[in-house]
């Protein structure tokens, strides 16, 4: 009862980059004034660094990460609504999933499969972040879809 860690992922599902240098999902810290505070967040396993993401997705988790840090945020922490793309060097700038592959990549997402707007939630990526694995929200349920930021996305699985 006594113990006090300064970060904990707790029963969350934590996951890995696939270069081992990130471990991501929420993190539970512990303020030394006392309680818990729970925030999507990234720990790097070689500069000891915990970064935490705030803003629109202040309440959700990191659902995947590249190796060379750049993050996807899900703005709630249970269920798939809104996905957001960060960067580890820059926790606050946070842009709409649908958004950034357009902008970024020239994907463009909107209305793809009757997903409804901005609702891929991105759940894994390749080691070198081209490839993503996503889930899109639609009326009917989810349905997981490939996203190959050098060309078109493919088909659902």
């Amino acid at each position: 009862s006594e113990y006090r860690p300064t970060l904990s992922f707790g029963d969350t599902m934590v996951r890995m980059t696939p270069n081992g240098k990130y471990i991501y999902s929420v993190a539970k810290t512990y303020p030394e004034g006392g309680g818990e505070v729970a925030q999507p967040a990234c720990y790097d396993l070689e500069t000891k660094e915990l970064t935490t993401f705030l803003g629109a997705c202040a309440m959700g988790s990191v659902s995947a990460m590249t190796n060379d840090g750049v993050v996807f945020l899900n703005n709630v922490p249970v269920g798939y609504e809104t996905a957001y793309v960060s960067h580890v060097d820059d926790p606050e700038t946070q842009t709409p999933i649908v958004d950034w592959l357009l902008m970024k990549h020239e994907v463009n997402l909107y209305n793809y499969l009757n997903v409804e707007e901005n609702a891929y939630v991105v759940i894994g990526a390749s080691a070198d972040g081209r490839t993503l694995l996503a889930l899109g929200y639609t009326e009917m349920g989810h349905v997981s879809i490939v996203i190959d930021l050098d060309g078109e996305p493919m088909p659902e699985i």
